[in-house]
């Protein structure tokens, strides 16, 4: 499941490391060293201005390197969101599926870039369980980044204290203020 993931859209596939930002550069290159030990990056600014574009730049860059220690996974907030509520609705055909998806993220030891965190505001059931894995993580000390359109004080209001904690704590905070590259 997260396999499908991992393979670049095509928008993206001219996405190159060299056309990130520096600070991007070093946060990334902070976590290959010693992911243990560095922050992950909470990139954000209004829409259009690259912020998905950096993560799978960032992407392609890690799995190039072709190192067997490091793994990296992107996955768009609003998939995780969507199998959270789907193992809610009740078991249907597809229940196992979401919940093994969920698993698969939970138990995911490499680098997790997580794309349009805080898009909208979210139930108080899906706050918990998403609090759940990204504490998992943060207590295993994994590298999470992330994107969003909302600073930190916004994503507050969208998705609580308990997570916007963690990922203060464990990510720079990088504001991209280019210009809509969309127009």
């Amino acid at each position: 499941m997260l396999n499908e993931q991992r393979n670049v859209p095509t928008r993206y596939i001219e996405a190159e490391f060299d056309q990130v930002s520096q600070t991007i550069k070093e946060c990334v290159d902070g976590m290959i060293e010693n992911p243990l030990l560095n922050k992950g990056f909470y990139l954000f600014g209004k829409p259009g201005t690259g912020k998905t574009y950096t993560a799978w730049a960032v992407l392609k860059y890690i799995k190039s390197l072709e190192n067997p220690i490091i793994d990296v996974l992107l996955i768009k907030s609003s998939r995780i969101v969507e199998c959270i509520k789907n193992t809610f609705q009740g078991l249907n055909e597809y229940s196992d599926e979401y919940f093994a998806e969920l698993e698969e993220i939970s138990d995911f030891e490499g680098i997790l870039i997580i794309d349009d965190i805080g898009a909208e505001k979210y139930p108080e059931g899906v706050i918990v369980k998403y609090f759940e894995i990204l504490d998992k993580r943060y207590e295993k000390m994994l590298p999470t980044s992330f994107t969003s359109n909302v600073n930190l004080a916004e994503l507050r209001e969208r998705i609580g204290e308990r997570i916007v904690s963690r990922i203060s704590e464990t990510c720079y905070q990088i504001q991209l203020e280019k210009k809509n590259m969309r127009n």
